[in-house]
């Protein structure tokens, strides 16, 4: 039973990965229409035009969001502007302290991408190369 437990998790756990994956590659092209408009727009008309600022972004700007958190801290104002990368950056801590390596395992889009390289490696050598612990810690 355990081991049906297990797989089920696993597979729930490859869908949220990717999930999140595939969201940030459709927030990534969206930025990329946005900055293309702007490139284009001393070409002529352009169909991309219309195209708004994505606020997904501002997740990506670290220092966004630790500003954010300052503010939010020193003054209890909780940014509206910008505030995803506030949220972000709070619900990373939160999974990190709550459930240890949980925001790796199961939001972080490394971790979708590394877990299938490890598999083609040890599909292309028959083996993975491993470090000894002192050198891994």
């Amino acid at each position: 039973m355990e081991k049906n437990n297990r797989s089920y998790m696993r597979t729930v756990r490859y869908a949220v990965q990717w999930t999140v994956f595939f969201l940030i590659l459709f927030a990534g092209y969206t930025f990329y229409l946005f900055v293309e408009q702007f490139l284009a727009a001393g070409a002529g008309p352009s169909p991309l035009l219309h195209v708004k600022r994505p606020p997904s972004v501002d997740g990506f700007l670290p220092i966004g969001a630790l500003m954010a958190f300052k503010l939010w801290i020193t003054t209890g104002m909780f940014d509206h502007i910008h505030p995803s990368g506030l949220i972000i950056f709070l619900a990373a801590m939160a999974t990190a302290l709550l459930l240890k390596k949980g925001f790796c395992g199961w939001i972080c889009p490394v971790g979708a991408l590394s877990e299938p390289v490890w598999k083609f490696g040890a599909l292309l050598y028959g083996r993975n190369f491993r470090m000894n612990r002192y050198i891994d810690y």
